[in-house]
């Protein structure tokens, strides 16, 4: 029964490493390409990096959760860095707002234009 729970949660990491992959590689660079006419290099440049670090921090906290579920006392080792993440998530609710805010201000002032 143990090696059931091993196998589905090492499965279940794989899939989280890849899908935030494919995030990364496949879908921001489209919302890049969307969002190019409407945003200036250096606001997108940071926007895709903070969407990056989003996906980063997503896929991080689903490992660790994932590892930790298997019960291994090794593997409970990496619950360690469990409150760094909780702090970045912490931190991407207000942010989201600093972002909806500024894209809006943004659109305004160009729809002024």
């Amino acid at each position: 029964m143990a090696i059931d729970i091993y196998i589905t949660n090492i499965i279940k990491i794989i899939f989280a490493i890849i899908g935030g992959h494919l995030a990364i590689t496949k879908i921001l660079p489209l919302i890049k390409d969307f969002l190019d006419d409407f945003i200036s290099d250096k606001v997108m440049k940071g926007l895709i990096s903070l969407l990056t670090i989003t996906i980063i921090v997503a896929v991080a906290t689903l490992v660790v959760q994932f590892t930790t579920a298997i019960g291994n006392p090794v593997f409970n080792y990496i619950a360690l860095i469990q409150p760094m993440l909780d702090i970045f998530k912490t931190l991407f609710d207000y942010l989201q707002y600093v972002v909806a805010i500024g894209l809006i201000a943004y659109a305004i002032k160009n729809f002024k234009k």
